[in-house]
């Protein structure tokens, strides 16, 4: 007679095999006290043949061929821990020394200006001492980040020096030397930027920058033109920055700025800026069909000689002649040109998507450094500013509203 209870089926053996409706496959269920795991299978032949192992390698070597306590507390199974040592001895077959690995990255460096070659040789100089003969595929992403948190040096230098390294290695994984970047990634970084004391934000007045544009030499105008009226960031992309790229008809700069955007999450790559009629006009006479607009030699001291000429420089940098002279230079903030072009574009247009757009950077960034800095009569000023091909500025005389 019928109990109501289902017929006593044959109990079945670990591992357990059975049917998957949600993958619709066979499932093998071989998890232990020490770990394990489940696995799928399309036929069911194939399931107990995998069952028939695991029972052939716990009758050998017990559960813990299955598992390790250790690890399944992390929720991790020994097949993890093998896929992962496997993976790094893979890395480290492909991989190469991290001083071989600078002097590859170093030797592509091309077009980039002496000036940040010389400072990226520097930076990497220091990076390589203490990890040189280290595979750059197996290096410890902690090892870099105590080894950056070790120095004794400010935020800001910190930072710098973290973006010169997650460039080797950005280089690195494009060369499959190395699986991954762990400088990338932004906040989610495993070697992350740290927070920079905020500084001011400083720029130049519309009545300074006329002045330096006039009084600046003719193969430095270009120059000066385009880092005060297009915003582009000097050695990054100016120094990059060919002919071909400005059409003065269709009133663009194309800019590449590609050198660092895989690793600041606050910057974009290439991208294209409109150009106003004043720094149309203004550049119109230095034009040329082809070629660097910036022109090789020592621009940096030129750069610097205009800068000096309009009372600008470094503190305590004065010669004999200007302390001679009660001349006390004002102190020239690094990005004052670009500071200068956002807060003027913004509080002509009021428009932060349209500067974060034309700036290659993100609208928080925007929002935090340019808003609410230039009044719009200040902005209306700037942009009206002229340099006639006599090399002097057309003076800023704003018409004043008929009464």
């Amino acid at each position: 007679m019928s109990t109501g209870r289902r017929s006593k089926e044959k109990k079945q053996e670990w591992p357990y095999i059975t049917w998957s409706e949600r993958e619709q496959q066979w499932k093998v269920d071989a998890r232990t006290k020490d770990g394990g795991s489940r696995r799928f299978f399309d036929t069911k032949a194939e399931a107990e043949t995998y069952a028939q192992q695991c029972r052939v390698q716990k009758e050998n070597n017990g559960t813990s061929a299955f598992g390790n306590a250790e690890l399944a507390a992390f929720g991790k199974t020994v097949h993890d821990a093998i896929a992962f040592y496997l993976a790094h001895l893979r890395r480290q077959q492909r991989s190469v020394p991290i001083k071989d690995a600078i002097a590859a990255f170093l030797g592509r460096m091309g077009t980039r200006s002496a000036r940040y070659t010389s400072d990226l040789r520097t930076r990497l100089g220091h990076f390589e001492t203490v990890f040189g003969d280290q595979q750059i595929g197996a290096v410890e992403p902690a090892a870099i980040a105590d080894w950056l948190d070790g120095m004794k040096v400010s935020p800001v230098t910190r930072n710098t020096i973290r973006r010169r390294v997650a460039s080797l290695f950005a280089f690195a994984k494009e060369k499959k030397w190395r699986q991954d970047n762990p400088f990338a990634g932004g906040r989610k970084a495993e070697i992350k930027r740290i927070d920079e004391p905020r500084k001011k934000v400083r720029i130049l007045t519309a009545e300074q920058v006329a002045a330096l544009i006039n009084i600046a030499k003719e193969e430095t105008v270009p120059f000066w033109l385009i880092a005060i009226f297009a915003g582009l960031r000097p050695e990054s992309e100016i120094f990059r920055l060919r002919w071909e790229h400005i059409d003065l008809e269709q009133k663009v700069i194309v800019v590449d700025g590609s050198e660092e955007s895989d690793i600041e999450e606050t910057k974009t790559g290439r991208r294209v800026v409109q150009m106003k009629d004043c720094l149309v006009a203004m550049l119109l006479p230095f034009g040329r069909p082809a070629g660097p607009v910036i022109p090789s030699g020592n621009v940096w001291k030129k750069l610097r000689v205009d800068k000096r000429r309009v009372g600008f420089g470094t503190p305590g940098s004065e010669t004999d002649e200007e302390k001679g002279a009660c001349v006390k230079l004002k102190s020239w903030v690094e990005d004052i040109t670009r500071h200068t072009f956002g807060s003027h574009l913004l509080a002509a247009c009021g428009d932060i998507g349209v500067v974060s757009t034309q700036m290659g950077n993100s609208p928080e960034m925007v929002r935090k450094h340019y808003l609410a800095l230039v009044k719009p009569a200040e902005a209306t000023k700037f942009w009206a500013i002229k340099r006639a091909t006599n090399g002097k500025v057309i003076p800023l005389v704003l018409k004043k509203k008929a009464a």
